[in-house]
């Protein structure tokens, strides 16, 4: 399911573009993070198992515990932090809803 990440990237890459933002090395650094986890998300949603519900719960503490995370650092005063942060911020949610509505799993 590649269209997970892809959908994932190009959201945070545009919600910097939307805030006016310059894309920097910061911005495109920040599509790694993004990409890997998005890619986990598929992955341990795809697997089969006897507890896919408890596995999309573990997914959604993630994402949420990740976004987060990196929505307070958007908030940093260092404009570096910020062209990392907003990306991933942006870019996990949009990953693990774009995984529900996709109906990504093994069933």
């Amino acid at each position: 399911m590649i269209a997970v990440p892809l959908v994932a990237s190009i959201s945070g890459i545009a919600a910097v573009a939307w805030a006016g933002m310059p894309i920097t090395a910061f911005t495109l650094a920040a599509l790694f993070p993004l990409l890997g986890l998005s890619i986990d998300y598929v992955v341990f949603a795809s697997e089969p198992s006897a507890h896919l519900d408890k596995t999309f719960i573990a997914i959604f503490a993630s994402a949420l515990t990740t976004t987060v995370s990196f929505a307070v650092l958007a908030f940093s005063g260092t404009p570096a932090v910020q062209f990392f942060a907003i990306p991933v911020a942006i870019g996990i949610p949009v990953a693990w809803i774009v995984m529900h509505v996709l109906k990504v799993d093994h069933a």
